[in-house]
């Protein structure tokens, strides 16, 4: 499992919260929009920014920011801030064989989002083209884009993730996860599985 990144603040554990539903806004984020895709994050600054070991490249490489959101609307709260998650890239994983490997959580505190969107260092591919996250209560949620509740595992059957965040489906960002594949959310890491 990846380490965790953490900026300023204590890691704690989130309470469950029923599943509501993610949405894509598609307009740029402003400089106070916390809960945003692609582009840069909010309050993380370049000497904060998550790197991997490439292998094929033998270097350390910049992450690419896939989300950030409100701990607010995740149903977080011991701790005050948000989550970001970063891939090691848009297109291919790095690491075929570890599934945690090719992203990274950061959890970012209430005063580093303070500090506002900051300059992105070099990336190793284009960044995914930024927006705007909306977090929905919903009656009933149909699909594998959600937040809360259980994770729906594609290939295993694990109910014991008190610290699950939220699930992205296939599809809902330009982001390869593999045929059918989904990402699992959780408060200090991240996973993909495919079919």
């Amino acid at each position: 499992m990846p380490a965790l990144v953490s900026l300023g603040l204590r890691v704690a554990s989130c309470q469950p919260m029923n599943r509501h539903t993610l949405h894509k806004i598609k307009r740029a984020p402003g400089p106070q929009d916390i809960n945003r895709y692609g582009g840069r994050p909010i309050g993380i600054p370049t000497s904060g920014w998550p790197t991997i070991y490439n292998p094929e490249t033998e270097a350390e490489q910049n992450m690419l920011h896939v989300l950030t959101l409100d701990t607010r609307d995740l149903g977080i709260t011991r701790w005050d801030g948000a989550l970001a998650v970063f891939a090691s890239s848009t297109e291919m994983p790095l690491y075929f064989d570890d599934p945690t490997c090719d992203f990274e959580v950061v959890q970012i505190s209430r005063a580093a989002l303070a500090g506002g969107v900051h300059r992105a260092p070099s990336l190793p591919e284009r960044p995914l083209k930024a927006g705007v996250l909306e977090v929905r209560p919903a009656s009933s949620v149909s699909g594998m884009t959600f937040v809360g509740g259980r994770p729906r595992y594609i290939q295993s059957d694990d109910s014991g993730d008190d610290d699950f965040v939220l699930q992205l489906g296939d599809g809902f960002l330009p982001l390869n996860l593999g045929d059918s594949g989904a990402l699992y959310v959780f408060e200090s890491w991240a996973m993909w599985e495919s079919c």
